[in-house]
């Protein structure tokens, strides 16, 4: 874990652990638990604990003098950068980070980070995104990978989506994952694909693929992809 005083503009995707009552056993939980990639504190004394998804802290800044809050973050360097940038973002990615962690496929190890959005993002903007931090959307190799892409909260809806490498391409919906083996794990729900729409969003609480379109202009009904889970190669 780097562990500094900083600051940062907004928080979003932390939850409040109550059954943690201290920062040393805060920092402790959140080292071992996949979920959790970076926490927060007020103050060396407060009793709150957060843990918090990748990217959930916006524009972090070091601070030379000693500060109220102090945050930490998964790494896998022993090195502190000099400064938190996009630049130095993919320094800080870390295998068992958040969830879904780790896939181990036949030919690759793939890891992977999963990234929320306030309120809903455009496939582009969440391809860009997983650039900056060297790596790409990715899809599902199979059942089993998209059991590990789903997690059940009932803070969203059936039709909260997280953006797949998934495209129509010649009217055939086709995954660019250069890293699956196959032909991938493609379950429709009930009515998708549909004509117009050519991107692929996983609905988070049912494993379901609902087809969309790629640059969405609002969260309107029930749909909103608010989520990307972007990967890169286990070295």
């Amino acid at each position: 874990m780097i562990v500094f005083y900083g600051s940062f503009d907004s928080s979003s995707d932390c939850e409040v652990q109550s059954s943690i009552t201290t920062w040393d056993d805060c920092l402790t939980a959140c080292k071992s638990t996949k979920a959790c990639y970076q926490t927060f504190t007020d103050s060396l004394t407060s009793t709150t604990c957060r843990f918090c998804g990748f990217g959930a802290l916006t524009n972090l800044q070091y601070l030379n003098q000693v500060s109220d809050t102090i945050i930490a973050i998964k790494s896998d360097t022993t090195t502190c950068p000099s400064e938190l940038s996009t630049e130095l973002l993919p320094s800080l990615k870390v295998c068992n980070g958040t969830a879904p962690s780790k896939f181990v496929r036949e030919k690759y190890t793939v890891c992977s980070m999963r990234r929320k959005y306030t309120t809903y993002c455009t496939k582009s903007v969440a391809s860009d995104y997983c650039a900056e931090i060297g790596a790409i959307i990715i899809g599902m190799e199979n059942s089993a990978e998209t059991t590990k892409m789903t997690w059940r909260n009932p803070t969203y809806t059936a039709d909260t989506g997280s953006w797949l490498a998934l495209v129509r391409v010649n009217g055939t919906f086709v995954w660019q994952d250069p890293w699956l083996t196959g032909d991938g794990d493609i379950n429709w729900a009930a009515g998708h694909p549909m004509t117009g729409y050519n991107c692929g969003v996983l609905q988070v609480n049912t494993s379901l693929i609902q087809s969309q379109r790629c640059e969405v202009t609002t969260c309107s009904g029930s749909f909103c992809p608010q989520f990307v889970v972007c990967g890169w190669l286990m070295q």
